[in-house]
Protein backbone atom coordinates (compact mmCIF):
# COMPACT_ATOMS: atom_id res chain seq x y z
CA UNK A 1 0.00 0.00 0.00
CA UNK A 2 3.14 2.02 0.95
CA UNK A 3 4.61 2.26 -2.70
CA UNK A 4 1.17 2.94 -4.40
CA UNK A 5 1.24 6.35 -2.10
CA UNK A 6 4.98 7.21 -2.83
CA UNK A 7 4.25 6.75 -6.25
CA UNK A 8 4.75 9.76 -8.38
CA UNK A 9 1.62 9.55 -10.52
CA UNK A 10 2.19 13.30 -12.28
CA UNK A 11 5.58 11.90 -13.86
CA UNK A 12 3.58 8.49 -14.78
CA UNK A 13 0.84 10.42 -16.46
CA UNK A 14 3.53 13.05 -18.13
CA UNK A 15 5.76 10.06 -20.12
CA UNK A 16 2.44 9.64 -21.82
CA UNK A 17 2.97 12.60 -23.67
CA UNK A 18 5.27 11.43 -26.56
CA UNK A 19 2.68 9.15 -27.05
CA UNK A 20 -0.39 10.99 -27.03
CA UNK A 21 0.76 13.83 -28.65
CA UNK A 22 0.60 12.39 -31.96
CA UNK A 23 -3.16 11.76 -32.11
CA UNK A 24 -4.10 15.62 -32.15
CA UNK A 25 -1.65 16.32 -34.92
CA UNK A 26 -3.38 13.33 -37.17
CA UNK A 27 -7.11 14.34 -35.84
CA UNK A 28 -6.74 18.33 -36.49
CA UNK A 29 -4.66 18.52 -39.64
CA UNK A 30 -7.74 15.82 -41.35
CA UNK A 31 -9.84 18.42 -39.92
CA UNK A 32 -8.14 21.34 -41.14
CA UNK A 33 -8.12 19.30 -44.79
CA UNK A 34 -11.99 18.57 -44.25
CA UNK A 35 -12.91 22.00 -44.20
CA UNK A 36 -11.10 22.89 -47.18
CA UNK A 37 -13.02 20.56 -48.59
CA UNK A 38 -15.41 22.08 -51.51
CA UNK A 39 -19.23 21.57 -50.26
CA UNK A 40 -20.40 20.01 -46.79
CA UNK A 41 -20.52 16.61 -47.57
CA UNK A 42 -17.71 16.00 -45.25
CA UNK A 43 -19.25 17.78 -42.44
CA UNK A 44 -20.25 14.82 -40.00
CA UNK A 45 -16.79 13.82 -40.69
CA UNK A 46 -15.15 17.13 -39.77
CA UNK A 47 -17.22 17.28 -36.64
CA UNK A 48 -15.66 13.54 -35.53
CA UNK A 49 -11.83 14.51 -36.36
CA UNK A 50 -12.36 17.55 -34.46
CA UNK A 51 -13.99 16.77 -31.15
CA UNK A 52 -11.10 13.63 -31.16
CA UNK A 53 -8.13 16.19 -32.15
CA UNK A 54 -9.72 18.25 -29.31
CA UNK A 55 -9.91 15.53 -26.82
CA UNK A 56 -6.67 14.65 -27.31
CA UNK A 57 -4.90 17.72 -27.61
CA UNK A 58 -6.03 18.64 -24.12
CA UNK A 59 -4.67 15.61 -23.32
CA UNK A 60 -1.17 15.77 -24.69
CA UNK A 61 -1.23 19.50 -22.96
CA UNK A 62 -1.67 18.05 -19.65
CA UNK A 63 1.12 15.45 -20.01
CA UNK A 64 3.49 17.43 -21.52
CA UNK A 65 2.93 19.97 -18.53
CA UNK A 66 3.05 17.24 -16.16
CA UNK A 67 5.98 15.75 -18.01
CA UNK A 68 8.16 19.37 -17.93
CA UNK A 69 7.44 19.60 -14.30
CA UNK A 70 9.37 16.57 -13.19
CA UNK A 71 12.55 18.21 -14.36
CA UNK A 72 15.21 17.62 -16.99
CA UNK A 73 13.63 20.51 -19.63
CA UNK A 74 13.78 24.09 -19.32
CA UNK A 75 14.33 27.17 -20.96
CA UNK A 76 13.05 29.33 -23.64
CA UNK A 77 12.05 26.21 -26.03
CA UNK A 78 10.22 24.79 -23.37
CA UNK A 79 8.32 28.22 -22.59
CA UNK A 80 7.17 28.62 -26.32
CA UNK A 81 6.54 24.32 -26.59
CA UNK A 82 3.97 24.49 -23.41
CA UNK A 83 1.88 27.33 -24.45
CA UNK A 84 2.09 26.49 -28.29
CA UNK A 85 0.34 23.28 -26.96
CA UNK A 86 -2.01 25.05 -24.58
CA UNK A 87 -2.78 27.45 -28.09
CA UNK A 88 -3.65 24.33 -29.28
CA UNK A 89 -5.75 22.52 -27.46
CA UNK A 90 -7.71 26.12 -27.05
CA UNK A 91 -8.16 26.38 -30.62
CA UNK A 92 -9.16 22.56 -31.17
CA UNK A 93 -11.66 22.94 -28.15
CA UNK A 94 -13.08 26.54 -30.32
CA UNK A 95 -13.20 23.96 -33.26
CA UNK A 96 -15.39 21.82 -32.06
CA UNK A 97 -18.16 24.60 -31.57
CA UNK A 98 -16.66 26.55 -34.44
CA UNK A 99 -16.94 23.57 -37.33
CA UNK A 100 -20.77 23.98 -37.40
CA UNK A 101 -20.90 27.31 -39.31
CA UNK A 102 -18.37 25.87 -42.42
CA UNK A 103 -17.42 28.71 -45.03
CA UNK A 104 -14.79 30.66 -45.08
CA UNK A 105 -14.43 31.60 -41.15
CA UNK A 106 -13.82 27.91 -40.03
CA UNK A 107 -11.20 27.70 -42.86
CA UNK A 108 -9.06 30.43 -41.56
CA UNK A 109 -9.47 29.10 -37.78
CA UNK A 110 -8.11 25.59 -39.19
CA UNK A 111 -5.27 27.23 -40.90
CA UNK A 112 -4.57 29.07 -37.37
CA UNK A 113 -4.57 25.93 -35.80
CA UNK A 114 -2.38 23.76 -37.95
CA UNK A 115 0.30 26.85 -37.64
CA UNK A 116 -0.03 26.56 -33.67
CA UNK A 117 0.27 23.20 -34.32
CA UNK A 118 3.24 23.39 -36.85
CA UNK A 119 5.06 25.78 -33.99
CA UNK A 120 4.14 23.84 -31.40
CA UNK A 121 5.29 20.49 -32.97
CA UNK A 122 8.38 22.20 -34.21
CA UNK A 123 9.85 23.47 -30.54
CA UNK A 124 9.09 20.20 -29.56
CA UNK A 125 11.20 18.72 -31.68
CA UNK A 126 14.16 20.88 -30.71
CA UNK A 127 13.35 19.62 -27.00
CA UNK A 128 13.84 15.98 -27.26
CA UNK A 129 16.69 16.04 -30.68
CA UNK A 130 18.08 19.36 -30.16
CA UNK A 131 18.27 22.48 -32.42
CA UNK A 132 20.23 21.39 -35.22
CA UNK A 133 18.43 17.78 -35.91
CA UNK A 134 16.17 18.73 -38.67
CA UNK A 135 18.73 20.67 -40.77
CA UNK A 136 21.95 18.54 -39.98
CA UNK A 137 21.46 16.49 -43.33
CA UNK A 138 19.73 19.00 -45.15
CA UNK A 139 21.47 19.97 -49.02
CA UNK A 140 24.27 22.85 -48.33
CA UNK A 141 22.03 25.80 -49.87
CA UNK A 142 19.33 25.14 -47.18
CA UNK A 143 21.60 24.56 -44.35
CA UNK A 144 23.28 27.94 -45.25
CA UNK A 145 19.46 29.50 -45.29
CA UNK A 146 18.62 27.69 -42.05
CA UNK A 147 21.91 29.38 -40.43
CA UNK A 148 23.16 26.24 -39.91
CA UNK A 149 26.36 25.33 -40.91
CA UNK A 150 27.13 22.77 -43.50
CA UNK A 151 29.02 19.58 -42.36
CA UNK A 152 31.22 19.72 -45.56
CA UNK A 153 32.45 22.95 -43.96
CA UNK A 154 33.11 21.68 -40.97
CA UNK A 155 36.19 19.08 -42.38
CA UNK A 156 39.48 20.36 -41.08
CA UNK A 157 42.36 20.76 -43.72
CA UNK A 158 45.17 18.83 -41.46
CA UNK A 159 48.37 20.27 -43.73
CA UNK A 160 47.74 23.81 -42.61
CA UNK A 161 47.98 22.67 -38.98
CA UNK A 162 50.85 22.04 -36.66
CA UNK A 163 50.54 18.27 -35.34
CA UNK A 164 52.23 19.11 -32.21
CA UNK A 165 49.60 21.65 -31.18
CA UNK A 166 46.05 19.21 -32.08
CA UNK A 167 44.12 19.45 -28.52
CA UNK A 168 42.57 15.88 -28.51
CA UNK A 169 39.30 17.33 -26.69
CA UNK A 170 38.64 20.90 -28.98
CA UNK A 171 39.52 18.82 -32.09
CA UNK A 172 38.21 15.76 -31.35
CA UNK A 173 35.59 15.28 -28.36
CA UNK A 174 33.83 18.78 -28.43
CA UNK A 175 32.31 18.30 -31.72
CA UNK A 176 31.45 14.73 -30.74
CA UNK A 177 29.64 15.69 -27.54
CA UNK A 178 27.55 18.91 -29.71
CA UNK A 179 26.83 16.32 -31.80
CA UNK A 180 25.39 13.67 -30.18
CA UNK A 181 25.50 14.49 -26.30
CA UNK A 182 23.78 17.90 -25.99
CA UNK A 183 20.80 17.38 -27.57
CA UNK A 184 19.79 15.60 -24.11
CA UNK A 185 22.25 17.94 -21.71
CA UNK A 186 21.65 21.46 -22.24
CA UNK A 187 20.29 24.59 -20.93
CA UNK A 188 16.75 23.58 -21.76
CA UNK A 189 17.19 19.29 -21.27
CA UNK A 190 19.22 17.65 -18.78
CA UNK A 191 18.77 14.54 -18.23
CA UNK A 192 20.20 13.15 -15.30
CA UNK A 193 20.70 16.49 -14.54
CA UNK A 194 23.52 16.82 -16.67
CA UNK A 195 24.39 19.48 -18.92
CA UNK A 196 27.27 19.12 -21.53
CA UNK A 197 26.46 21.76 -23.94
CA UNK A 198 29.32 23.76 -21.72
CA UNK A 199 32.91 22.25 -20.82
CA UNK A 200 32.52 24.37 -17.65
CA UNK A 201 29.12 22.11 -16.72
CA UNK A 202 30.46 19.24 -18.47
CA UNK A 203 33.33 18.45 -15.81
CA UNK A 204 30.85 19.44 -13.09
CA UNK A 205 28.79 16.28 -13.47
CA UNK A 206 25.06 16.01 -13.10
CA UNK A 207 22.59 14.09 -10.09
CA UNK A 208 25.06 10.56 -10.18
CA UNK A 209 28.32 12.61 -9.55
CA UNK A 210 31.30 13.31 -11.82
CA UNK A 211 31.01 12.28 -15.67
CA UNK A 212 34.04 10.46 -15.46
CA UNK A 213 37.17 9.70 -13.02
CA UNK A 214 40.66 11.49 -14.71
CA UNK A 215 43.15 9.14 -15.56
CA UNK A 216 40.65 6.01 -15.43
CA UNK A 217 38.32 5.30 -18.57
CA UNK A 218 37.10 1.91 -17.25
CA UNK A 219 36.06 3.71 -13.68
CA UNK A 220 34.53 6.69 -15.95
CA UNK A 221 30.57 6.99 -16.49
CA UNK A 222 30.64 8.39 -19.55
CA UNK A 223 32.94 5.68 -21.12
CA UNK A 224 30.55 2.94 -19.65
CA UNK A 225 27.39 4.45 -21.19
CA UNK A 226 28.93 5.18 -24.60
CA UNK A 227 29.65 1.58 -24.97
CA UNK A 228 26.72 -0.01 -23.20
CA UNK A 229 24.83 -2.59 -26.05
CA UNK A 230 22.55 -0.58 -27.74
CA UNK A 231 19.85 -2.83 -26.36
CA UNK A 232 20.67 -1.82 -22.85
CA UNK A 233 18.19 1.66 -21.07
CA UNK A 234 21.13 2.89 -19.71
CA UNK A 235 22.91 3.22 -23.67
CA UNK A 236 23.78 6.53 -24.62
CA UNK A 237 22.82 8.49 -26.71
CA UNK A 238 19.62 6.37 -26.11
CA UNK A 239 18.22 7.74 -29.57
CA UNK A 240 19.92 8.51 -33.05
CA UNK A 241 23.51 7.76 -34.02
CA UNK A 242 26.09 6.83 -31.60
CA UNK A 243 29.75 7.52 -31.07
CA UNK A 244 31.72 5.42 -33.82
CA UNK A 245 34.36 3.31 -32.56
CA UNK A 246 37.39 6.24 -33.37
CA UNK A 247 35.21 8.43 -31.54
CA UNK A 248 35.11 6.27 -28.34
CA UNK A 249 38.71 5.07 -28.46
CA UNK A 250 39.79 9.09 -28.71
CA UNK A 251 37.53 9.31 -25.49
CA UNK A 252 39.25 6.57 -23.65
CA UNK A 253 42.33 7.27 -24.68
CA UNK A 254 41.67 11.04 -23.52
CA UNK A 255 40.43 9.91 -20.13
CA UNK A 256 43.37 7.97 -19.53
CA UNK A 257 45.72 10.81 -20.01
CA UNK A 258 44.27 13.01 -17.41
CA UNK A 259 41.40 14.52 -19.25
CA UNK A 260 42.82 17.82 -19.71
CA UNK A 261 40.89 20.16 -21.66
CA UNK A 262 44.14 21.46 -23.17
CA UNK A 263 45.86 17.98 -23.83
CA UNK A 264 47.67 17.79 -27.05
CA UNK A 265 48.74 14.67 -28.90
CA UNK A 266 52.55 13.88 -27.89
CA UNK A 267 53.82 12.59 -31.02
CA UNK A 268 56.16 9.99 -29.47
CA UNK A 269 53.58 8.60 -27.52
CA UNK A 270 50.00 8.46 -29.39
CA UNK A 271 49.14 4.42 -29.35
CA UNK A 272 49.73 2.61 -33.05
CA UNK A 273 45.84 2.00 -32.97
CA UNK A 274 45.38 5.93 -31.87
CA UNK A 275 46.87 6.67 -34.96
CA UNK A 276 45.79 4.67 -37.55
CA UNK A 277 41.93 5.46 -36.44
CA UNK A 278 43.36 9.10 -37.36
CA UNK A 279 44.47 8.62 -40.32
CA UNK A 280 41.71 6.63 -41.47
CA UNK A 281 38.71 8.66 -40.40
CA UNK A 282 40.07 12.34 -39.89
CA UNK A 283 42.47 12.05 -42.79
CA UNK A 284 45.38 12.92 -40.26
CA UNK A 285 48.91 11.57 -40.66
CA UNK A 286 50.60 11.30 -37.11
CA UNK A 287 53.31 9.64 -38.51
CA UNK A 288 56.85 11.08 -38.20
CA UNK A 289 57.90 12.34 -41.69
CA UNK A 290 60.66 10.12 -43.60
CA UNK A 291 64.56 11.14 -42.73
CA UNK A 292 66.03 11.92 -46.25
CA UNK A 293 70.03 11.90 -46.69
CA UNK A 294 71.90 13.94 -49.18
CA UNK A 295 71.81 11.54 -51.62
CA UNK A 296 68.30 9.66 -50.63
CA UNK A 297 64.96 9.57 -52.14
CA UNK A 298 62.24 10.37 -49.95
CA UNK A 299 59.12 7.85 -50.49
CA UNK A 300 56.69 10.53 -51.59
CA UNK A 301 54.00 7.78 -51.77
CA UNK A 302 53.97 7.33 -47.60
Amino acid sequence: MLHLLLADYALFVGRFHPLVVHLPIGFLLLAVVLELWPGDRVRPAIKVAWVLGAASAVGAALAGWLLASGGGYGGETLFWHRWAGVAVAALAVGGVFLQSRGGITTKVYGLMTAAALTLAGHQGGNLTHGEEYLFQYAPPLVQRISGHTPDSMLVTDWSVRNTDSIAVYAEFLRPVIDDKCVRCHNSEKQNGGLRMDSTHYLLKGGESGPLFVAGNAIASRWHNRVTLPTQNVKAMPPQGERMTFAEVRLLEYWLNEGADTSYVFQLDEVPEDIKALLQRDYALDLRPPPVCGDDARCDVER
